[in-house]
Formats: structure tokens, sequence, C-alpha cells
């Protein structure tokens, strides 16, 4: 399983390479059997049963659209397979239907395509530093998938564009630029 130390360290970032345990953001490209087909930026796409989420049962389960969004873990992995996903949780038992559950489908928000370095660095001290810091600015939430996809929600859509935009910034910033950033940001708010 990857923790995230694991992949923060991780080398050859130029194109996603899905390992068990990522965690990413999907979008859904349709149905296969029992599956839906997952486009998570991997050789091919993912696999995702239907009734793998917590809480779920046949009758009880997320009807997901073409289109949709889900934040997803990679639960076993093949250089010459589809990639196979679960949104089941080992500690958070709260049900896919309450809203609350680790994973599952994405609703609102804004989805940016970034690279894997940026992904790495927002899960990096630094990275952290820099998104404590805007988040004394702007109430948001944040996902960021080890396949270099970002999903982010705020507020307003206004909001939401500023922060997705300041932080795709930060891909090829200096600390100075950075610390210029922020403040340009808090001047807006």
């Amino acid at each position: 399983m990857t923790s995230i130390m694991d992949f923060i360290s991780r080398k050859n970032t130029r194109k996603y390479t899905s390992q068990p345990g990522d965690l990413v953001i999907g979008l859904v490209l349709g149905r296969q059997g029992d599956y839906y087909q997952i486009d998570i930026n991997d050789r091919f796409t993912a696999l995702l049963q239907y009734y793998d989420f917590e809480g779920a049962t046949k009758r009880n389960r997320p009807h997901l659209e073409t289109g949709s969004l889900i934040f997803a873990k990679v639960k076993s992995s093949n250089p010459c397979m589809n990639a196979v996903l679960t949104c089941s949780s080992s500690h958070n038992k709260k049900s896919w239907s309450s809203g609350e559950a680790e994973y599952g489908p994405l609703q609102k928000g804004y989805l940016s395509d970034c690279s894997v370095p940026l992904c790495q660095f927002l899960l990096s001290g630094p990275g952290k530093e820099f998104l404590s810091e805007l988040g004394e600015v702007f109430k948001f939430e944040l996902i960021v998938g080890y396949n270099g996809k970002l999903w982010v929600s705020a507020p307003s859509p206004m909001q939401t564009i500023l922060l997705a935009n300041t932080i795709l910034k930060a891909d090829t910033a200096t600390q100075e630029e950075l610390s210029s950033l922020l403040g340009k940001v808090k001047k807006l708010a």
C-alpha cells in the first residue's frame, strides 16, 4: 500500500502510473458488466464495482452517470491490466449515502488537471503550509489525487476559480513568488 510519504518521494513522475493504495480522482466513462469504467490518467481505464462503496448493497448503491467525478483508492494495479478501484475505507465506516464517507462521488466543485510533481508538493510540508495560509483567506475543500487531478470547492464560483488558479500557479513558483501570490490573493479577499 502506498503512503503519502511514498508518493511524495516517488520518482519518474512525468506520467502517472497507478499503485495499490493511491488516492485518485476519476471521471466515469461508462459501464461495463458490474463495473464502472473510470479514467484516472493511467495506461488503461480503471474499474470500480457497482457496490464497492461503504454501506452499499445491491439495492442501495450510487448510480453514477457518465461524466461524474469520483474520489477512490486503487485496490489493485498491474502494468498489463486495468487498475481496480474501491470506495470502501478501512477506518471510516460512514455510509456513502450520508455524504460523510471518505471516498465516493464528488458533487459541485471544480476539477483541474495538474502535474504529478504539483500534487507531491501540495502533500509535502511546504505545500501544506501554503494551503494552510490559503485557508486563512478562504474556506475551501481540496482533494489532491495522486494521478495529477485537483478538486476544489469554495462557497462561491469566483472563489473556487481563484483558488484553483492560485494552486496551479504554485507548480512553477519559487518561495518568493508563492509569498507574493498569497499577498495578492489576500488583497482580493
